[in-house]
């Protein structure tokens, strides 16, 4: 855990090339242009390596809900994530998988149910 001053509060991801001078502190670089600097508050950063992923998940499903973060159970091979404006959907099982979508989505391609090998993108 990385600290920046006592207080609680925001830390941002900078994109910067790794030649770029700054007088942030820097705490964790990601390949050539991802610098994590904290401005205000912590940072967590997780990254064990493990067999099955079990402890990853562990810990992070605990920080999330010490952080009121609400943690939805996907089947294994189904994936939900936010990317550029939107909602992206794919599931890579053999299994169909029933999205909930809340009352305000717009479905813009696929369908609620996602089938094997199928995509949703929605916006809310």
């Amino acid at each position: 855990m990385a600290t920046c001053g006592n207080t609680p509060g925001w830390i941002r991801l900078t994109f910067k090339h790794k030649h770029t001078t700054t007088n942030e502190k820097v705490f964790l670089t990601e390949g050539l242009f991802r610098y994590l600097t904290c401005l205000k508050g912590t940072v967590t950063y997780v990254g064990p390596d493990t067999d099955d992923g079990a402890l990853g998940k562990a810990v992070l499903r605990r920080v999330y809900q010490q952080a009121g973060i609400p943690v939805r159970e996907l089947p294994e091979g189904v994936i939900l994530e936010w990317r550029d404006g939107f909602w992206v959907g794919v599931n890579y099982s053999g299994k169909p998988y029933t999205v909930a979508l809340p009352a305000n989505a717009k479905i813009l391609i696929g369908q609620k149910v996602l089938k094997p090998a199928d995509v949703l993108v929605w916006k809310e």
